[in-house]
């Protein structure tokens, strides 16, 4: 709540919009704007809890700051000028965003097309082979399924109207499911909608695998009495993907880091377990373009807002690759370059908080006085609420139900 816009023309509202109609002359986004600086006055005083309200007697006695009208006018200009120089700003910084994630996307497609090492291989010309490579995982596949530690996958050739891009001589393709050695499969149970605590359990949300990098915290707290198997819960080296989401992020893959907290998978989020330590090279090529128009293509459902892929589907997905030699090198690039892109990525969400910042405090300046110059020719504000209170028939006075703005933390963020 406390969100407000000035109409520009007659509107027709609910009952979840205040109008305000003023008694005498104001300037409507000066008010506007003290709304968006203050807007936990607003909120504090209002009542429920998942749904807040301010009932129309409340918001009558709310108090605000009334400068001279001419006043009110040329703190509005000003505030429209900074705030249009900062607006450029942003609009750079959003460029940068996505100049940055065209980057990623272009360095991915590198590595996995060989681009990336081709002045590696022309120097070190390395004597492995992607086929040794896949003749040693599938010797270690035979040899954990007869062991009971790995498990045989039927699955169908890739599509037909998926086209390959071109790889280099000694790399090859294999299917996803030629080098994994079994999947986890998560729980569907009822939780509390907050993450874990010390000593409790919890499950992820597909929301915890869905941008890049494991978020513990995109998770929900499990019933005390809940039945846990303790072979699902999630430990750093996990490779989890999301089975379901929608179609730009369904099959996003990320390998856990770090996990503090006590969790285990949901039916949503699967864990692939690989042989040969090849993890970190199959999370690049899920997430390279070619990766991600294999799962959208995989990807079934009708609805946009929500696309499956199955188990099947996923071991049909198509990866290429180099030998054993050219991995260790292009992980240790793309180790480098991206790191330089995460450097730019901290800077780009420094720049956005320090525009979140200076909007909050040319607004703080402007409450304060401290924006524009007063003139002394200015008619004061006293006179209008004077004249106001001279034409208003008499009331009998009422105790002030509200919180005053000094009760309250002003200049809080909007």
């Amino acid at each position: 709540m406390g969100y407000t816009v000035v109409a520009a023309n007659e509107v027709c509202t609910n009952q979840g919009f205040k109008s305000f109609v003023f008694k005498m002359e104001m300037c409507p986004e000066f008010f506007r704007y003290y709304v968006i600086f203050n807007r936990k006055y607003f909120i504090d005083n209002a009542s429920g809890t998942t749904f807040k309200e301010i009932s129309g007697n409340v918001m009558s006695e709310l108090l605000f700051p009334v400068p001279p009208l001419a006043e009110q006018r040329r703190i509005v200009a000003r505030i429209d000028e900074l705030f249009t120089e900062i607006a450029d700003g942003e609009t750079a910084l959003a460029r940068a965003r996505n100049d940055l994630a065209t980057w990623r996307r272009a360095l991915l497609k590198a590595a996995v097309t060989g681009e990336l090492t081709r002045e590696w291989r022309e120097h070190n010309k390395p004597n492995d082979t992607a086929a040794q490579m896949v003749e040693s995982v599938r010797s270690a596949n035979e040899l954990a399924i007869k062991k009971g530690e790995a498990r045989r996958f039927k699955f169908g050739p890739p599509r037909d109207d998926i086209r390959f891009p071109e790889i280099p001589e000694r790399w090859q393709w294999i299917q996803l499911g030629q080098i994994l050695a079994k999947i986890d499969a998560g729980l569907n149970v009822k939780a509390d909608g907050r993450p874990p605590r010390d000593g409790e359990t919890g499950i992820v949300k597909i929301s915890a695998v869905t941008w890049g990098e494991f978020d513990e915290e995109e998770s929900k707290t499990l019933a005390s009495d809940a039945v846990i198997d303790e072979r699902n819960i999630i430990r750093p080296g996990d490779f989890l993907i999301s089975r379901a989401n929608t179609l730009e992020l369904v099959g996003a893959p990320v390998i856990v880091k770090a996990c503090t907290k006590r969790l285990v998978l949901s039916d949503k989020v699967l864990r692939l377990h690989f042989f040969s330590g090849l993890q970190q090279w199959v999370e690049v090529c899920l997430k390279s373009p070619f990766g991600r128009h294999q799962i959208e293509s995989y990807a079934s459902g009708n609805q946009l807002s929500m696309r499956n892929i199955s188990q099947e589907n996923l071991l049909r997905i198509a990866i290429p690759l180099p030998p054993r030699s050219e991995i260790d090198h292009a992980l240790r690039l793309l180790g480098f370059n991206q790191e330089q892109g995460f450097d730019g990525s901290i800077s780009i969400d420094n720049g956005e908080k320090t525009s979140a910042a200076l909007r909050q405090s040319i607004l703080k300046a402007a409450f304060e006085g401290r924006l524009v110059e007063q003139d002394p020719d200015d008619e004061p504000a006293e006179l209008m609420l004077t004249r106001l209170d001279n034409a208003a028939p008499k009331q009998k006075a009422t105790p002030r139900r509200v919180k005053r703005p000094r009760d309250v933390a002003v200049g809080t963020e909007a």
